[in-house]
């Protein structure tokens, strides 16, 4: 849903202004640009993925991506949502997503990047390398590994249809030869009041129907919560409709109280 509704503001930016200058159309791309979310995980605070989203997917509207700018980490706090924001702009971008796994050694490592190389290069499709929990794995502390990575990241520095996306919890920990690659370091923090009541909307139709009113609520009392927190509330709710029927004031106050406590 939130992709077509992308795709109609875009259609209809560009319709309107299709005999407008370069700069009124720029400007009308970057407003409805402003008006999308990736299933409701990137807030105002994050308009910097929307903006490097929308020179991946149209170079000819709002200028290309410039060298290393198509390398980026997202770090925040565990189960804000970074993984997932990555799977969804793969969808959204149709691009095809290839991952570094934990414990991959050297010749999967450049196996793999072979087939990006390939896939991007020589048929020049879209692709999204992920590199998940960069400041933990494995792959960045060994030398072999990483000088393999770092000469990937230099051969495609200016490769228009890669990005090359790193998740991180603590960017202290990222390996230094490694990070000089990474051009932009975007915070994924709480989500905003909208993009809980997004977030809310999406796992209440996942896992149980729960009113307007409802959502509204939790979404105002839920400040400062992670996504995956916002999840786990929802479950909880979940599980007390199941046992009975009624869900009031303070067995909501309940649900927040354990999940404030559990992100401590």
């Amino acid at each position: 849903m939130h992709k077509n509704i992308f795709i109609l503001s875009l259609i209809i930016a560009s319709s309107l202004l299709s005999n407008s200058s370069t700069e009124d159309r720029t400007a009308a791309f970057h407003e409805a640009i402003k008006k999308c979310r990736i299933q409701g995980l990137i807030g105002e605070h994050n308009s910097k993925i929307c903006e490097l989203r929308s020179k991946f997917l149209h170079p000819d509207l709002v200028g290309e991506l410039d060298e290393y700018e198509n390398f980026f980490v997202l770090h925040g706090k565990t189960g804000n949502g970074k993984t997932t924001i990555v799977e969804k702009l793969a969808d959204e971008c149709n691009a095809k997503l290839f991952k570094i796994k934990a414990g991959i050694g050297l010749e999967d490592l450049d196996d793999l990047f072979r087939k990006i190389e390939s896939y991007t290069c020589l048929h020049h499709k879209k692709a999204i390398l992920m590199v998940d929990d960069i400041d933990y794995i494995y792959m960045p502390h060994s030398p072999i590994l990483r000088n393999s990575f770092c000469e990937f990241l230099k051969k495609n520095c200016n490769n228009k249809n890669l990005l090359v996306i790193a998740t991180a919890t603590d960017t202290g920990f990222i390996h230094e030869q490694i990070k000089i690659y990474f051009k932009n370091f975007i915070l994924v923090d709480f989500p905003d009041l909208q993009a809980r009541k997004d977030i809310l909307h999406h796992y209440s139709n996942e896992y149980v129907k729960l009113d307007d009113t409802l959502i509204d609520q939790l979404a105002q009392k839920t400040g400062g919560l992670s996504r995956r927190s916002l999840e786990n509330i929802i479950l909880h709710i979940r599980q007390q409709l199941l046992i009975s029927e009624i869900l009031n004031d303070n067995v909501i106050n309940i649900f927040v109280l354990d999940e404030r406590r559990a992100e401590r």
